[in-house]
């Protein structure tokens, strides 16, 4: 079973080299594929200004539903499902949590302790 840990360890290290190489070659390639719309935009007749907005209209575009798609994924990490199941057997019930917050609520605040010096004898 260490073996395993090890060889996991090892394994998510390499993979996280690769998905760096992988991201920069991905950001060049973006940058080169968007140059090169831009010259073909140039070529076409459109202004600078046109065919930079085009492309950079593209990328705003795909970040835009990028981020959506993440947001929507993101959603599964609080992994409510698995808590209705948990309290359907009668584990993780998130009740104390609420009381403890709850418990926070019903103190009276303390009024502010006097500052030594600042009172009168």
């Amino acid at each position: 079973m260490l073996a395993e840990f090890a060889l996991a360890r090892v394994a998510l290290a390499r993979a996280m080299v690769w998905m760096s190489v992988a991201a920069v070659f991905g950001v060049s390639s973006w940058l080169l594929l968007m140059g090169a719309l831009i010259a073909l935009l140039q070529r076409m007749g459109l202004s600078w200004l046109a065919s930079l907005s085009i492309a950079a209209g593209l990328s705003v575009a795909v970040t835009g539903f990028s981020v959506f798609k993440m947001l929507h994924y993101f959603n599964f990490t609080h992994m409510e499902a698995t808590r209705r199941q948990l309290k359907a057997l009668g584990l993780g019930d998130d009740e104390e949590i609420n009381k403890d917050k709850d418990a926070g609520k019903d103190t009276i605040a303390q009024p502010p302790m006097p500052v030594a010096g600042g009172g009168t004898p």
